[in-house]
């Protein structure tokens, strides 16, 4: 029986890089369409977006600090916030 499970996940393995590879657009819109439907229903739609808001603002953020490149803006922001800390 363990033998069985172990050819439905290598079929499952192979078609999701066959899927990856042949057609990436549609697998990667499903994902998303998918996580989207999910988060809807677990969490309800206002805190979804809300979520999909602030991930995207922090993944922003991210590329800036990895690139180096903060606007001029964000970083008076910052160095504001850090005086007001002391």
């Amino acid at each position: 029986m363990n033998n069985h499970w172990g050819r439905i996940g290598e079929k499952l393995n192979h078609f999701f890089f066959w899927c990856l590879e042949k057609h990436p657009g549609k697998l990667i819109g499903f994902s998303i369409g998918f996580t989207t439907a999910l988060a809807i229903i677990i969490f309800g739609f206002w805190q979804t977006i809300l979520l999909a808001g602030l991930s995207y603002i922090g993944y922003t953020v991210g590329s800036w600090w990895d690139e180096g490149e903060f606007p001029i803006w964000l970083t008076k922001l910052l160095h504001t916030i850090t005086l007001k800390g002391k």
